[in-house]
């Protein structure tokens, strides 16, 4: 059996299809969607609808998905804070079907076949807690590599010593059930065995945070448990045109240019640029979250004159 590893997709209906097509020709029996379906990319219902028409597949919430569902009945009175535009655009731009299909999804999924036990989740920390994992992460490539960090193994390498040396870790994977643990959200593709634990975390198929702007997605082949990290290359111009055409580039401009530097880069930008308006918000002696939207354009103008 050869499963298809798909996860944060972020509205990129561009990178899933190129992915979709990629893996017609791995001849994938199914297909496992960590979620993430929408939001830096105004094409949520796209990708919603097309993961919906695989019927061999298998799909959960992401953090994305809950939040929508966390704030679908606040009133649109409530509605106004800028740091929140992206998820008030997608709240007022997805159709009734993909919310309700959104809706009904699980946050984490567990299932066995052929005596293979998988368990998914969107965020590792749904596995295991916080710990280790949490930190493995596009910010490590920053911190811990640099910013032209390109040799992938090393990172595989790295991300196996890191987690083989952290005890507390090693003790709580020891009590989990031997099987396959997939999860994203952290926008970084790898895998690592541990002893017959086996971690995937197949990166972000729209919004990679890697230093590599292919869309990613990783094979799972059963039949000897090979594993298969897929990159697919596709012409990104394509999703950078669509937002800046779209009424979403309009609604949410700072955050959708801040999207376009981080999709072209495949780098951390908008954590930065979260750390940034915390550490403003500590200066000001600012306690209101979401940010307000005083401090919130106060942040975006000496973010834009510093950066």
């Amino acid at each position: 059996m050869r499963y298809a590893i798909i996860s944060d997709i972020h509205g990129n209906y561009f990178a899933l299809n190129a992915v979709l097509e990629d893996c017609k020709k791995q001849h994938i029996d199914k297909y496992l969607f960590l979620g993430d379906y929408y939001g830096e990319f105004p094409m949520p219902n796209e990708v919603i609808s097309k993961i919906k028409e695989i019927d061999n597949s298998y799909a959960i919430k992401g953090n994305k998905e809950q939040r929508l569902v966390d704030y679908y009945y606040t009133s649109h009175e409530q509605r106004t804070s800028e740091q929140l535009a992206p998820l008030f655009w997608n709240l007022k731009n997805i159709n009734n079907s993909s919310y309700e299909y959104i809706e009904s999804l699980p946050e984490t999924l567990s299932f066995e076949i052929d005596n293979t036990k998988f368990f998914m989740a969107h965020s590792p920390s749904q596995h295991f807690e916080y710990g280790v994992i949490d930190s493995i992460s596009g910010l490590t490539f920053i911190n811990e590599f640099g910013m032209d960090y390109t040799n992938h193994s090393e990172y595989l390498h790295y991300i196996k010593n890191k987690i083989q040396t952290d005890l507390n870790f090693i003790n709580t994977l020891s009590d989990k059930t031997d099987g396959i643990y997939l999860f994203g959200h952290y926008h970084t593709q790898w895998h690592t065995r541990i002893n017959n634990k086996l971690l995937i975390n197949p990166g972000s198929c729209g919004m990679p945070n890697d230093f590599d702007t292919s869309a990613p997605y990783t094979v799972l082949d059963t039949n000897g448990f090979s594993i298969i990290e897929r990159r697919v290359q596709y012409d990104i111009k394509m999703p950078v045109q669509f937002l800046k055409e779209s009424d979403y580039y309009r609604f949410a401009p700072f955050w959708c240019k801040l999207s376009i530097m981080e999709f072209e880069n495949a780098k951390v930008t908008a954590f930065l640029f979260l750390e940034f308006v915390e550490e403003l918000a500590k200066a000001r002696n600012d306690t209101i979250r979401p940010y307000s939207n005083t401090l919130w354009r106060e942040a975006i103008s000496l973010y834009e004159k510093t950066h």
